[in-house]
């Protein structure tokens, strides 16, 4: 469609072809620089404003307009189509000197359809979108492209051509794959008929690129959900641990963490009061009991646990019976000296 408008109009204005609009400002500047032929590049947008306004009055002055093509418009940034707006505002005493022709995808429709885009939306004065084709328009668009392609008489059986339609819902696009494909099949098996069998084949072939053919898809039913029993002997897990699987770790978590604390900051103090209290019921004796030897009856080995603990017994008896003496001040020592 873009070459059949190019081929048109190029005679008689100035078309600028932008294949993919995906780009940033500067760089969608210099492409339409090139298509110019400008010969230079541009390396801040109001550099490429003054020279491209001197050019555009300038073919004006000649009886020249310029047509901007914008291809895959659906791929155009709300900032980018903004910016393309403001180019058609260059005009000479209210003569429009720039028309823009955006082709794009469905998906166009909704980009212009925003709130940012009211602006650009209410400039465009034509619009056209082209539909699927139906099952009587599928058989002569197939006969036109065979004309166009030198063929002198049908190719396709009416049975291939429905099929053909079927799994290409109407797009033009999907019309040619199913067909060329189809023409090489039928031309490495040498027929001169392209039938439905042929059709059928290209179509299991070409499942991903056309998409599987409507009619012969069908949903798949729902999975049913599988009550399961739970084992024998064991009783099963309530539902709220089921849903809530961490609350065990988190408590148990929480004791660690508790534990740990309380042996941080007391540790010290239980261990002293532990040894005390093991030493006090070691040493304890009951009224009319012996008092624990410091060796053992059977091996006759000094334990270390009694033998210090009678050391420190009869030391504290003699600190009790011999107090340490107070120190001596130097005029007491030169006395008894």
């Amino acid at each position: 469609l873009i070459r059949a408008i190019e081929n048109e109009l190029q005679a008689k204005i100035i078309v600028i072809t932008i294949p993919d609009p995906s780009l940033s400002l500067m760089d969608f500047y210099n492409i339409m620089a090139a298509e110019l032929n400008m010969g230079r590049s541009f390396e801040n947008k109001g550099g490429f404003l003054i020279e491209f306004k001197k050019l555009i009055l300038k073919l004006a002055s000649s009886h020249q307009r310029v047509l901007i093509i914008i291809d895959e418009s659906q791929r155009l940034t709300s900032a980018l189509l903004e910016e393309i707006r403001l180019l058609s505002n260059i005009d000479l005493g209210g003569k429009v000197l720039i028309n823009t022709f955006f082709v794009g995808q469905l998906e166009f429709k909704a980009l212009i359809a925003r709130s940012e885009n009211l602006a650009v939306r209410q400039r465009i004065t034509v619009s056209y979108e082209i539909s699927p084709l139906t099952a009587d328009e599928t058989p002569k668009y197939i006969w036109h492209r065979l004309k166009v392609g030198g063929a002198s008489r049908p190719i396709f059986t009416p049975e291939a051509i429905g099929l053909i339609h079927g799994y290409s819902r109407g797009y033009p696009r999907l019309i040619n794959i199913i067909c060329d494909h189809a023409l090489m099949s039928g031309y490495s098996r040498g027929v001169d008929r392209i039938d439905e069998k042929i059709i059928k084949e290209c179509g299991d072939e070409l499942r991903v690129a056309i998409g599987s053919d409507p009619h012969e898809e069908k949903p798949m039913p729902p999975a049913e959900p599988q009550n399961k029993k739970p084992a024998a002997g064991l009783s099963p897990v309530p539902a709220a641990d089921q849903r809530h699987p961490w609350r065990g770790a988190l408590v148990f978590a929480g004791f660690l963490a508790l534990l740990g604390l309380t042996w941080y900051f007391a540790g010290d103090r239980i261990s002293n009061e532990l040894a005390r209290w093991g030493k006090g019921k070691e040493l304890a004796t009951l009224p009319g009991q012996k008092a624990p030897s410091l060796t053992d009856e059977k091996t006759d080995r000094v334990h270390p646990w009694r033998l210090t603990v009678a050391l420190n017994q009869n030391y504290m008896k003699c600190r009790l019976r011999h107090p340490p003496r107070k120190a001596l001040s130097k005029k007491r020592r030169r006395r008894r000296l």
